[in-house]
Protein backbone atom coordinates (compact mmCIF):
# COMPACT_ATOMS: atom_id res chain seq x y z
CA UNK A 1 0.00 0.00 0.00
CA UNK A 2 1.36 3.42 -0.94
CA UNK A 3 1.79 6.07 1.74
CA UNK A 4 -0.30 9.11 0.75
CA UNK A 5 0.37 11.59 3.58
CA UNK A 6 3.52 12.46 5.54
CA UNK A 7 4.07 10.30 8.60
CA UNK A 8 6.45 12.95 9.98
CA UNK A 9 4.89 16.41 9.75
CA UNK A 10 6.67 18.86 7.46
CA UNK A 11 7.34 22.30 9.04
CA UNK A 12 5.51 25.27 7.56
CA UNK A 13 7.58 27.47 5.29
CA UNK A 14 6.61 30.80 3.81
CA UNK A 15 6.34 31.10 0.05
CA UNK A 16 9.30 33.49 0.10
CA UNK A 17 11.56 31.05 1.96
CA UNK A 18 10.41 28.04 -0.08
CA UNK A 19 11.25 29.86 -3.33
CA UNK A 20 14.72 30.58 -1.92
CA UNK A 21 15.26 26.94 -0.95
CA UNK A 22 14.22 25.62 -4.37
CA UNK A 23 16.25 28.29 -6.17
CA UNK A 24 19.48 27.66 -4.19
CA UNK A 25 19.18 23.87 -4.44
CA UNK A 26 18.72 24.24 -8.22
CA UNK A 27 21.85 26.39 -8.45
CA UNK A 28 23.77 23.88 -6.28
CA UNK A 29 22.96 20.78 -8.38
CA UNK A 30 26.59 20.24 -9.40
CA UNK A 31 27.77 20.56 -5.76
CA UNK A 32 25.27 17.84 -4.81
CA UNK A 33 25.75 15.46 -7.74
CA UNK A 34 29.54 15.58 -8.19
CA UNK A 35 30.58 14.08 -4.82
CA UNK A 36 27.91 11.38 -5.20
CA UNK A 37 29.30 10.38 -8.60
CA UNK A 38 32.76 10.06 -7.04
CA UNK A 39 31.35 8.04 -4.13
CA UNK A 40 29.58 5.63 -6.49
CA UNK A 41 32.87 4.79 -8.18
CA UNK A 42 34.20 3.47 -4.87
CA UNK A 43 31.20 1.19 -4.31
CA UNK A 44 31.05 -2.43 -5.50
CA UNK A 45 28.17 -1.95 -7.92
CA UNK A 46 27.61 -2.88 -11.54
CA UNK A 47 27.48 -0.07 -14.09
CA UNK A 48 23.72 -0.53 -14.34
CA UNK A 49 23.32 -0.31 -10.56
CA UNK A 50 25.42 2.86 -10.45
CA UNK A 51 23.22 4.38 -13.13
CA UNK A 52 20.02 3.54 -11.22
CA UNK A 53 21.38 4.89 -7.91
CA UNK A 54 22.64 8.09 -9.59
CA UNK A 55 19.24 8.56 -11.23
CA UNK A 56 17.56 8.23 -7.82
CA UNK A 57 19.44 11.28 -6.53
CA UNK A 58 18.61 13.24 -9.70
CA UNK A 59 14.96 12.18 -9.27
CA UNK A 60 14.86 13.57 -5.69
CA UNK A 61 16.36 16.89 -6.77
CA UNK A 62 13.93 17.20 -9.68
CA UNK A 63 10.89 16.37 -7.54
CA UNK A 64 11.79 18.75 -4.71
CA UNK A 65 9.83 21.64 -6.18
CA UNK A 66 6.53 19.70 -5.81
CA UNK A 67 7.21 18.50 -2.26
CA UNK A 68 5.90 21.53 -0.34
CA UNK A 69 2.45 21.76 -1.90
CA UNK A 70 2.03 18.11 -2.88
CA UNK A 71 4.20 15.93 -0.63
CA UNK A 72 2.00 12.86 -1.28
CA UNK A 73 2.86 13.13 -4.99
CA UNK A 74 6.57 13.00 -4.20
CA UNK A 75 6.09 10.04 -1.85
CA UNK A 76 4.03 8.15 -4.43
CA UNK A 77 6.61 8.74 -7.16
CA UNK A 78 9.43 7.78 -4.78
CA UNK A 79 7.75 4.46 -3.91
CA UNK A 80 7.03 3.81 -7.58
CA UNK A 81 10.70 4.38 -8.39
CA UNK A 82 11.77 1.86 -5.71
CA UNK A 83 9.33 -0.77 -6.94
CA UNK A 84 10.19 -0.24 -10.61
CA UNK A 85 13.90 -0.63 -9.91
CA UNK A 86 13.79 -3.19 -7.09
CA UNK A 87 15.93 -5.66 -9.04
CA UNK A 88 18.82 -3.21 -9.03
CA UNK A 89 18.21 -1.20 -5.84
CA UNK A 90 19.02 -2.69 -2.47
CA UNK A 91 17.76 -0.92 0.64
CA UNK A 92 21.30 0.12 1.59
CA UNK A 93 21.62 1.94 -1.77
CA UNK A 94 18.37 3.84 -1.18
CA UNK A 95 19.28 4.82 2.37
CA UNK A 96 22.76 5.98 1.33
CA UNK A 97 21.31 8.07 -1.51
CA UNK A 98 18.72 9.74 0.72
CA UNK A 99 21.35 10.43 3.40
CA UNK A 100 23.61 12.07 0.80
CA UNK A 101 20.64 14.11 -0.45
CA UNK A 102 20.01 15.44 3.08
CA UNK A 103 23.67 16.15 3.87
CA UNK A 104 24.54 17.99 0.64
CA UNK A 105 21.27 19.93 0.30
CA UNK A 106 21.67 21.24 3.85
CA UNK A 107 25.30 22.21 3.14
CA UNK A 108 24.15 24.19 0.11
CA UNK A 109 21.44 25.95 2.12
CA UNK A 110 23.81 26.84 5.01
CA UNK A 111 26.35 28.25 2.57
CA UNK A 112 23.91 30.25 0.45
CA UNK A 113 21.21 31.45 2.94
CA UNK A 114 21.39 33.41 6.15
CA UNK A 115 21.50 31.35 9.34
CA UNK A 116 17.79 31.56 10.26
CA UNK A 117 16.51 30.74 6.79
CA UNK A 118 19.07 27.96 6.41
CA UNK A 119 18.05 26.26 9.67
CA UNK A 120 14.34 26.48 8.79
CA UNK A 121 15.05 25.04 5.36
CA UNK A 122 17.23 22.23 6.80
CA UNK A 123 14.55 21.35 9.36
CA UNK A 124 12.06 20.94 6.53
CA UNK A 125 14.54 18.79 4.52
CA UNK A 126 15.26 16.59 7.58
CA UNK A 127 11.55 15.82 8.06
CA UNK A 128 11.18 15.12 4.35
CA UNK A 129 14.07 12.65 4.59
CA UNK A 130 12.50 10.96 7.64
CA UNK A 131 9.42 10.29 5.51
CA UNK A 132 11.60 8.91 2.71
CA UNK A 133 13.32 6.58 5.20
CA UNK A 134 9.94 5.43 6.46
CA UNK A 135 8.75 4.73 2.93
CA UNK A 136 11.91 2.75 2.17
CA UNK A 137 11.27 0.46 5.13
CA UNK A 138 7.51 0.43 4.53
CA UNK A 139 8.10 -1.02 1.08
CA UNK A 140 9.84 -3.76 3.09
CA UNK A 141 11.12 -5.55 0.04
CA UNK A 142 13.87 -8.10 0.27
CA UNK A 143 15.74 -7.19 -2.92
CA UNK A 144 15.39 -9.75 -5.69
CA UNK A 145 18.29 -9.69 -8.09
CA UNK A 146 17.76 -9.95 -11.85
CA UNK A 147 17.39 -13.32 -13.52
CA UNK A 148 20.74 -14.37 -14.99
CA UNK A 149 20.98 -13.67 -18.70
CA UNK A 150 22.54 -17.08 -19.28
CA UNK A 151 20.33 -19.46 -17.34
CA UNK A 152 21.51 -22.43 -19.38
CA UNK A 153 21.74 -24.99 -16.66
CA UNK A 154 19.35 -26.22 -14.04
CA UNK A 155 20.14 -25.39 -10.45
CA UNK A 156 18.26 -26.34 -7.33
CA UNK A 157 15.25 -24.17 -6.41
CA UNK A 158 16.88 -23.38 -3.04
CA UNK A 159 20.00 -21.99 -4.74
CA UNK A 160 17.94 -19.93 -7.17
CA UNK A 161 15.90 -18.48 -4.30
CA UNK A 162 19.01 -17.54 -2.28
CA UNK A 163 20.73 -15.91 -5.26
CA UNK A 164 17.63 -13.94 -6.22
CA UNK A 165 17.34 -12.55 -2.68
CA UNK A 166 20.81 -10.92 -2.58
CA UNK A 167 21.31 -12.00 1.03
CA UNK A 168 23.84 -10.16 3.18
CA UNK A 169 23.89 -12.77 5.97
CA UNK A 170 27.29 -14.40 6.43
CA UNK A 171 25.97 -17.94 6.19
CA UNK A 172 28.38 -20.68 5.16
CA UNK A 173 25.65 -23.04 4.02
CA UNK A 174 21.88 -23.35 3.92
CA UNK A 175 20.21 -26.77 4.01
CA UNK A 176 16.67 -28.00 3.53
CA UNK A 177 16.31 -31.17 5.59
CA UNK A 178 13.76 -33.74 6.64
CA UNK A 179 13.53 -34.78 10.29
CA UNK A 180 11.21 -37.77 9.93
CA UNK A 181 11.88 -40.63 10.36
CA UNK A 182 15.51 -39.46 10.59
CA UNK A 183 17.43 -36.32 9.77
CA UNK A 184 18.37 -36.29 6.08
CA UNK A 185 19.53 -33.43 3.86
CA UNK A 186 17.27 -32.74 0.87
CA UNK A 187 18.96 -29.70 -0.66
CA UNK A 188 22.29 -28.08 0.22
CA UNK A 189 23.59 -24.68 -0.90
CA UNK A 190 27.03 -23.29 -0.05
CA UNK A 191 28.44 -19.82 -0.43
CA UNK A 192 30.99 -19.32 -3.20
CA UNK A 193 34.56 -19.00 -1.91
CA UNK A 194 34.73 -15.48 -3.33
CA UNK A 195 31.67 -13.35 -3.91
CA UNK A 196 28.11 -13.49 -2.63
CA UNK A 197 26.61 -16.11 -4.94
CA UNK A 198 25.32 -19.47 -3.79
CA UNK A 199 25.87 -22.76 -5.58
CA UNK A 200 24.56 -26.30 -5.41
CA UNK A 201 26.92 -28.89 -4.06
CA UNK A 202 27.00 -32.62 -3.77
CA UNK A 203 26.17 -33.72 -0.23
CA UNK A 204 29.74 -34.48 0.86
CA UNK A 205 30.26 -36.99 3.70
CA UNK A 206 32.33 -34.66 5.92
CA UNK A 207 30.02 -31.68 5.50
CA UNK A 208 26.96 -33.90 5.84
CA UNK A 209 28.24 -35.31 9.12
CA UNK A 210 29.01 -31.81 10.39
CA UNK A 211 25.49 -30.62 9.53
CA UNK A 212 23.76 -33.68 10.97
CA UNK A 213 25.81 -33.48 14.17
CA UNK A 214 24.85 -29.82 14.52
CA UNK A 215 21.17 -30.51 13.93
CA UNK A 216 21.05 -33.50 16.28
CA UNK A 217 23.02 -31.65 18.96
CA UNK A 218 21.14 -28.35 18.61
CA UNK A 219 24.36 -26.49 17.81
CA UNK A 220 23.87 -22.83 18.84
CA UNK A 221 25.85 -21.81 15.75
CA UNK A 222 23.06 -23.08 13.48
CA UNK A 223 19.82 -21.20 12.81
CA UNK A 224 16.83 -23.44 12.09
CA UNK A 225 13.21 -22.88 11.15
CA UNK A 226 10.32 -25.25 10.43
CA UNK A 227 9.00 -25.13 6.87
CA UNK A 228 6.27 -27.76 7.11
CA UNK A 229 5.88 -30.66 9.56
CA UNK A 230 8.85 -32.96 9.06
CA UNK A 231 10.84 -30.53 6.89
CA UNK A 232 13.08 -27.75 8.18
CA UNK A 233 15.50 -25.09 6.97
CA UNK A 234 18.91 -24.56 8.61
CA UNK A 235 21.82 -22.17 8.09
CA UNK A 236 25.25 -21.90 9.71
CA UNK A 237 27.72 -19.06 10.06
CA UNK A 238 25.61 -16.26 11.54
CA UNK A 239 23.09 -16.46 14.38
CA UNK A 240 22.28 -12.78 14.83
CA UNK A 241 18.65 -11.73 15.34
CA UNK A 242 18.52 -10.48 11.74
CA UNK A 243 19.77 -13.89 10.51
CA UNK A 244 17.02 -15.67 12.44
CA UNK A 245 14.49 -13.19 11.04
CA UNK A 246 15.72 -13.62 7.47
CA UNK A 247 15.72 -17.43 7.73
CA UNK A 248 12.20 -17.28 9.11
CA UNK A 249 11.13 -15.22 6.09
CA UNK A 250 12.63 -17.78 3.70
CA UNK A 251 10.95 -20.62 5.60
CA UNK A 252 7.57 -18.86 5.34
CA UNK A 253 7.96 -18.41 1.58
CA UNK A 254 8.96 -22.06 1.18
CA UNK A 255 5.93 -23.06 3.28
CA UNK A 256 3.63 -21.17 0.90
CA UNK A 257 5.44 -22.71 -2.10
CA UNK A 258 5.02 -26.22 -0.65
CA UNK A 259 1.33 -25.60 -0.07
CA UNK A 260 0.83 -24.12 -3.54
CA UNK A 261 2.67 -26.97 -5.30
CA UNK A 262 0.63 -29.55 -3.37
CA UNK A 263 -2.63 -27.86 -4.31
CA UNK A 264 -1.60 -27.57 -7.96
CA UNK A 265 -0.58 -31.20 -8.23
CA UNK A 266 -3.66 -32.45 -6.38
CA UNK A 267 -6.16 -30.29 -8.25
CA UNK A 268 -4.63 -30.07 -11.74
CA UNK A 269 -5.21 -33.29 -13.70
CA UNK A 270 -2.25 -32.74 -16.04
CA UNK A 271 0.21 -32.22 -13.17
CA UNK A 272 -1.19 -35.13 -11.22
CA UNK A 273 -0.93 -37.38 -14.28
CA UNK A 274 2.63 -36.16 -14.90
CA UNK A 275 3.64 -37.03 -11.34
CA UNK A 276 2.11 -40.51 -11.69
CA UNK A 277 4.01 -41.05 -14.93
CA UNK A 278 7.26 -40.17 -13.20
CA UNK A 279 6.54 -42.62 -10.38
CA UNK A 280 5.71 -45.33 -12.90
CA UNK A 281 8.92 -44.63 -14.82
CA UNK A 282 11.05 -45.05 -11.70
CA UNK A 283 9.23 -48.27 -10.74
CA UNK A 284 9.67 -49.62 -14.27
CA UNK A 285 13.39 -48.83 -14.18
CA UNK A 286 13.76 -50.54 -10.79
CA UNK A 287 12.17 -53.69 -12.19
CA UNK A 288 14.54 -53.69 -15.18
CA UNK A 289 17.60 -53.35 -12.91
CA UNK A 290 16.41 -56.19 -10.69
CA UNK A 291 16.11 -58.45 -13.73
CA UNK A 292 19.64 -57.63 -14.95
CA UNK A 293 21.98 -60.61 -14.49
CA UNK A 294 25.31 -58.79 -14.64
CA UNK A 295 27.04 -55.44 -14.96
CA UNK A 296 26.86 -55.48 -18.73
CA UNK A 297 23.08 -55.78 -18.65
CA UNK A 298 22.83 -53.05 -16.01
CA UNK A 299 24.86 -50.67 -18.19
CA UNK A 300 22.83 -51.58 -21.28
CA UNK A 301 19.55 -51.11 -19.43
CA UNK A 302 20.67 -47.80 -17.94
CA UNK A 303 21.63 -46.41 -21.35
CA UNK A 304 18.72 -47.72 -23.38
CA UNK A 305 15.82 -47.77 -20.94
CA UNK A 306 16.56 -44.32 -19.50
CA UNK A 307 16.53 -42.95 -23.04
CA UNK A 308 13.19 -44.63 -23.84
CA UNK A 309 11.49 -43.91 -20.50
CA UNK A 310 12.63 -40.27 -20.50
CA UNK A 311 11.43 -39.70 -24.06
CA UNK A 312 14.91 -38.97 -25.45
CA UNK A 313 16.26 -40.05 -28.86
CA UNK A 314 19.93 -40.72 -28.12
CA UNK A 315 22.04 -41.63 -25.11
CA UNK A 316 25.64 -42.53 -24.36
CA UNK A 317 27.41 -43.67 -21.20
CA UNK A 318 30.97 -42.71 -20.34
CA UNK A 319 33.20 -43.87 -17.51
CA UNK A 320 35.49 -41.61 -15.53
CA UNK A 321 38.62 -43.03 -13.92
CA UNK A 322 40.22 -40.80 -11.23
CA UNK A 323 43.59 -42.53 -11.70
CA UNK A 324 44.00 -41.23 -15.24
CA UNK A 325 41.51 -38.35 -14.87
CA UNK A 326 40.02 -39.42 -18.19
CA UNK A 327 36.56 -40.12 -19.54
CA UNK A 328 36.05 -42.95 -22.04
CA UNK A 329 33.04 -44.20 -23.96
CA UNK A 330 31.37 -47.44 -22.89
CA UNK A 331 27.90 -47.83 -24.42
CA UNK A 332 25.42 -45.96 -26.60
CA UNK A 333 21.84 -46.07 -27.82
CA UNK A 334 20.88 -44.84 -31.31
CA UNK A 335 24.53 -43.93 -31.88
CA UNK A 336 27.05 -46.38 -33.41
CA UNK A 337 28.70 -47.88 -30.35
CA UNK A 338 32.15 -47.85 -31.95
CA UNK A 339 31.86 -44.07 -32.35
CA UNK A 340 31.45 -43.76 -28.59
CA UNK A 341 33.93 -46.45 -27.53
CA UNK A 342 36.75 -44.80 -29.47
CA UNK A 343 36.44 -41.68 -27.29
CA UNK A 344 38.95 -41.18 -24.49
CA UNK A 345 39.34 -37.62 -23.28
CA UNK A 346 41.00 -35.96 -20.26
CA UNK A 347 38.27 -34.51 -18.07
CA UNK A 348 40.08 -31.15 -18.09
CA UNK A 349 38.93 -30.77 -21.71
CA UNK A 350 35.29 -31.34 -20.79
CA UNK A 351 34.15 -28.36 -18.71
CA UNK A 352 30.50 -29.42 -18.98
CA UNK A 353 31.28 -32.83 -17.46
CA UNK A 354 33.36 -31.19 -14.73
CA UNK A 355 30.41 -28.94 -13.79
CA UNK A 356 28.20 -32.00 -13.44
CA UNK A 357 30.79 -33.79 -11.29
CA UNK A 358 30.87 -30.77 -8.96
CA UNK A 359 27.07 -30.76 -8.55
CA UNK A 360 26.55 -34.55 -8.73
CA UNK A 361 23.03 -33.96 -10.03
CA UNK A 362 21.55 -34.04 -13.55
CA UNK A 363 22.23 -30.79 -15.39
CA UNK A 364 20.48 -29.54 -18.50
CA UNK A 365 22.62 -27.47 -20.88
CA UNK A 366 20.49 -25.50 -23.30
CA UNK A 367 23.56 -25.13 -25.51
CA UNK A 368 26.52 -27.43 -24.91
CA UNK A 369 28.77 -25.39 -27.21
CA UNK A 370 32.06 -24.46 -25.47
CA UNK A 371 31.42 -26.97 -22.72
CA UNK A 372 32.63 -29.83 -24.90
CA UNK A 373 35.37 -29.76 -27.56
CA UNK A 374 34.15 -28.41 -30.89
CA UNK A 375 34.93 -31.60 -32.84
CA UNK A 376 32.52 -33.59 -30.62
CA UNK A 377 29.80 -30.95 -30.93
CA UNK A 378 30.17 -30.98 -34.73
CA UNK A 379 30.59 -34.76 -35.16
CA UNK A 380 27.51 -35.65 -33.12
CA UNK A 381 25.53 -32.51 -34.09
CA UNK A 382 25.04 -31.56 -30.44
CA UNK A 383 22.94 -28.64 -29.23
CA UNK A 384 21.00 -29.12 -25.98
CA UNK A 385 22.30 -31.88 -23.72
CA UNK A 386 21.21 -33.43 -20.45
CA UNK A 387 24.09 -34.85 -18.41
CA UNK A 388 23.44 -37.27 -15.53
CA UNK A 389 26.19 -38.41 -13.12
CA UNK A 390 26.16 -41.98 -11.79
CA UNK A 391 28.41 -42.19 -8.69
CA UNK A 392 29.62 -45.80 -8.60
CA UNK A 393 30.65 -45.99 -4.95
CA UNK A 394 32.22 -49.43 -4.96
CA UNK A 395 35.01 -48.45 -7.37
CA UNK A 396 35.15 -44.80 -6.31
CA UNK A 397 34.48 -43.96 -9.92
CA UNK A 398 31.78 -42.06 -11.72
CA UNK A 399 29.82 -42.93 -14.82
CA UNK A 400 28.02 -40.20 -16.72
CA UNK A 401 24.99 -40.58 -18.98
CA UNK A 402 24.40 -38.10 -21.80
CA UNK A 403 20.89 -37.69 -23.26
CA UNK A 404 19.61 -35.56 -26.11
CA UNK A 405 16.99 -35.27 -28.86
CA UNK A 406 19.26 -36.17 -31.79
CA UNK A 407 20.71 -32.66 -32.00
CA UNK A 408 17.39 -30.81 -31.66
CA UNK A 409 17.32 -28.12 -28.91
CA UNK A 410 15.05 -29.02 -25.99
CA UNK A 411 14.08 -28.02 -22.45
CA UNK A 412 14.02 -30.25 -19.35
CA UNK A 413 11.49 -29.59 -16.58
CA UNK A 414 12.34 -30.13 -12.93
CA UNK A 415 10.12 -33.21 -12.70
CA UNK A 416 12.15 -34.93 -15.41
CA UNK A 417 15.42 -33.92 -13.75
CA UNK A 418 14.20 -35.27 -10.42
CA UNK A 419 13.12 -38.58 -12.00
CA UNK A 420 16.46 -38.94 -13.79
CA UNK A 421 18.34 -38.19 -10.57
CA UNK A 422 16.34 -40.93 -8.84
CA UNK A 423 16.93 -43.40 -11.66
CA UNK A 424 20.66 -42.72 -11.77
CA UNK A 425 20.84 -43.25 -8.00
CA UNK A 426 19.28 -46.69 -8.50
CA UNK A 427 21.63 -47.49 -11.38
CA UNK A 428 24.63 -46.45 -9.24
CA UNK A 429 23.64 -48.84 -6.47
CA UNK A 430 23.13 -51.68 -8.94
CA UNK A 431 26.52 -51.08 -10.60
CA UNK A 432 28.29 -50.74 -7.26
CA UNK A 433 26.83 -54.03 -6.05
CA UNK A 434 28.07 -55.86 -9.16
CA UNK A 435 31.52 -54.28 -9.01
CA UNK A 436 31.85 -55.34 -5.38
CA UNK A 437 31.36 -59.02 -6.26
CA UNK A 438 34.42 -61.26 -6.76
CA UNK A 439 35.58 -61.26 -10.37
CA UNK A 440 35.59 -65.07 -10.50
CA UNK A 441 31.96 -65.39 -9.43
CA UNK A 442 29.98 -67.48 -11.89
CA UNK A 443 27.64 -65.47 -14.07
CA UNK A 444 29.65 -62.23 -14.20
CA UNK A 445 30.46 -61.51 -17.86
CA UNK A 446 33.59 -60.09 -19.36
CA UNK A 447 32.60 -56.50 -18.65
CA UNK A 448 32.35 -57.35 -14.95
CA UNK A 449 36.14 -57.95 -14.94
CA UNK A 450 37.35 -55.51 -17.57
CA UNK A 451 35.83 -52.39 -19.01
CA UNK A 452 34.73 -52.62 -22.67
CA UNK A 453 37.81 -50.68 -23.80
CA UNK A 454 40.16 -52.87 -21.75
CA UNK A 455 38.50 -55.96 -23.21
CA UNK A 456 38.96 -54.52 -26.72
CA UNK A 457 42.66 -53.85 -26.15
CA UNK A 458 43.22 -57.31 -24.67
CA UNK A 459 41.55 -58.86 -27.73
CA UNK A 460 43.98 -56.93 -29.94
CA UNK A 461 46.88 -58.26 -27.85
CA UNK A 462 45.55 -61.80 -28.27
CA UNK A 463 45.37 -61.18 -32.04
CA UNK A 464 49.08 -60.36 -32.03
CA UNK A 465 49.04 -56.54 -32.23
CA UNK A 466 51.70 -54.56 -30.37
CA UNK A 467 51.26 -51.26 -28.53
CA UNK A 468 51.93 -49.08 -31.56
CA UNK A 469 49.50 -50.99 -33.77
CA UNK A 470 46.77 -50.86 -31.12
CA UNK A 471 47.25 -47.12 -30.70
CA UNK A 472 46.85 -46.65 -34.47
CA UNK A 473 43.67 -48.75 -34.57
CA UNK A 474 42.04 -46.88 -31.67
CA UNK A 475 43.51 -43.44 -32.43
CA UNK A 476 45.09 -43.30 -28.97
CA UNK A 477 48.62 -42.45 -27.89
CA UNK A 478 51.00 -45.32 -27.16
CA UNK A 479 51.24 -44.05 -23.59
CA UNK A 480 47.47 -44.33 -23.17
CA UNK A 481 47.46 -47.88 -24.54
CA UNK A 482 50.26 -48.79 -22.10
CA UNK A 483 48.20 -47.36 -19.25
CA UNK A 484 45.29 -49.56 -20.31
CA UNK A 485 47.55 -52.61 -20.41
CA UNK A 486 48.83 -51.92 -16.91
CA UNK A 487 45.23 -51.62 -15.71
CA UNK A 488 44.38 -54.95 -17.39
CA UNK A 489 47.28 -56.72 -15.66
CA UNK A 490 46.28 -55.22 -12.35
CA UNK A 491 42.61 -56.21 -12.72
CA UNK A 492 43.44 -59.77 -13.79
CA UNK A 493 46.24 -60.04 -11.22
CA UNK A 494 48.76 -61.41 -13.72
CA UNK A 495 52.41 -60.50 -14.34
CA UNK A 496 52.46 -60.01 -18.13
CA UNK A 497 50.47 -59.82 -21.36
CA UNK A 498 50.72 -63.51 -22.18
CA UNK A 499 49.34 -64.48 -18.79
CA UNK A 500 46.56 -61.90 -19.22
CA UNK A 501 45.53 -63.37 -22.59
CA UNK A 502 45.59 -66.93 -21.18
CA UNK A 503 43.49 -66.05 -18.14
CA UNK A 504 41.04 -63.98 -20.19
CA UNK A 505 40.48 -66.87 -22.60
CA UNK A 506 39.88 -69.30 -19.74
CA UNK A 507 37.24 -66.95 -18.32
CA UNK A 508 35.70 -66.32 -21.79
CA UNK A 509 36.55 -62.64 -21.60
CA UNK A 510 38.05 -62.77 -25.10
CA UNK A 511 37.96 -65.25 -27.95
Amino acid sequence: MFVQDPVFALPLLSNRLWDKVVDQVGKGHSEILMPWTVKLNTMELTDHQKEVVQDLLVFLLQQLHTARKHPSTLFYRFQTYLVDHHQMLESVHVLATVAHFEETVCKVLRRRLDRTDAELGCAWIRNLVLNLYYITFEVAYLPAGPFPENNEEWTSPLVRLLNRMSLKERWQWVALFTSEPEVRILELAVRETEGRDWKSTAVQPDLTQQILTGLYGHDPGICRQTVVPGIGLAAAGSTSPSSHHRLNQIAQWLRVAFDLSTRLVDTTPSLKAHRLRLYEAVLQFDEILLQSKNLEEIITSTVEKTCRIGGFRRSALFWYTPLTRSVYGVHAFNIPRENIQCIREPVENLSGIQEVFEKMKPVHFENIHRRLPDHYVESFHLSSLLVCPIPVVGERQVAVLLLDQDGTPFQADEGTLFALDTMMSRAAKAMSARLAEPATKVGIPSSGVLTPREQQILQFIADGLDTKEISQHLHLSEYTVSEYVRAILRRLQVPNRSAAVAKAMRQNIIQ
